[in-house]
């Protein structure tokens, strides 16, 4: 499956649409939690493994629209962008490297793994609406204010 970013799609609209994907997300991630918290973590893996895709897509957009027209920006802004969307290399070590291997281990491990990786997803995802957003909204507005 191919996926290209629109850049002509305008920030706003990448804005409302990466929260709903956030809302979407959130629901498919406390399912996981539950599953692995009260049921079968291998179940909870495979679910995780069936989103990957999604999850890692919607990262690298977040990184080439939002920090992109932050970063033109530039300043104290743009560092706590960064900063926030940092977590996004966490994000790809764990659905790579830590998520294939979790239930080789003990299920008490894989359980606590995977529950310590959606609730660090989970407040990450409001940390970008609480920030990365609004300050991707304002740098886009700013430059369309340059423009005219």
């Amino acid at each position: 499956m191919a996926y290209r970013l629109d850049y002509d799609e305008p920030v706003p609209a990448v804005i409302q649409r990466l929260k709903r994907e956030h809302l979407e997300l959130r629901n498919k991630l406390l399912y996981i939690q539950e599953e692995a918290q009260n049921r079968d973590p291998k179940v909870a893996k495979s679910i995780l493994e069936s989103i990957k895709f999604e999850i890692l897509r919607h990262a690298v957009e977040e990184e080439a629209r939002l920090l992109r027209v932050i970063e033109s920006e530039g300043g104290e802004k743009s560092r706590i962008a960064l900063d926030i969307t940092r977590y996004h290399r966490r994000v790809t070590e764990f659905l790579h490297d830590d998520l294939p291997v979790i239930t080789q281990g003990s299920e008490m491990k894989a359980r606590k793994g995977i529950q310590e990786f959606v609730t660090q997803l989970l407040i990450h995802n409001d940390m970008e609406e609480e920030v990365v957003f609004p300050l991707a909204l304002q740098a886009y507005e700013l430059q369309n204010a340059r423009k005219r």
